[in-house]
């Protein structure tokens, strides 16, 4: 949390982080999670980082979504261990047309499920107030190549989003 754009380079073995946009940047940490491509960072002037967010390559997930689940599983089970147990968020629209286990990952594509694992803290953990891992695809036809989110934001996030709030 709070980090400049010095201290993240530093963090990246001196490759300056790629501006996107906004308060975004892209960059490739030292030390990351090998499953996640690359991170997405919000810096602003005034608080320094306050959210971060990775995404995994795409790879092949079953019908039933197994290798989802397992490697999703690889993520929070490490993390539950470091910040106790989350609230897993499964839900499925009852409206929709992919109904069925074999349909598990047609319904994650289509949007009808929405399945992540969630911390809220009460109590900041090195600035951090809210931790998430789920799951995606990038398209609605490729339901068996979903790819893994990860997204951490810090108790400064709302001053930082502040910059935007004169757009609304």
């Amino acid at each position: 949390m709070g980090m400049n754009l010095s201290e993240i380079k530093k963090a990246c073995g001196g490759k300056r982080p790629q501006h996107i946009e906004d308060n975004r940047y892209f960059i490739k940490p030292v030390k990351s999670h090998p499953l996640f491509k690359g991170y997405t960072v919000w810096v602003n002037d005034k608080v320094g980082l306050y959210c971060i967010r990775g995404e995994s390559e795409e790879f092949y997930s079953n019908d039933y979504g197994l290798e989802l689940k397992e490697e999703m599983s690889k993520i929070i089970v490490p993390l539950e261990k470091k910040y106790g147990p989350a609230k897993i968020i499964d839900t499925f629209d009852t409206n929709s047309i992919w109904k069925g286990n074999d349909k598990w990952m047609r319904a994650l594509a289509d949007g009808a499920r929405r399945y992540e694992a969630v911390w809220h803290f009460d109590e900041v953990e090195d600035g951090l107030v809210y931790l998430a891992v789920g799951a995606r695809t990038k398209a609605t036809y490729k339901t068996n190549e979903p790819y893994i989110w990860i997204e951490y934001k810090f108790e400064n996030h709302s001053n930082g989003f502040e910059d935007f709030d004169d757009v609304l």
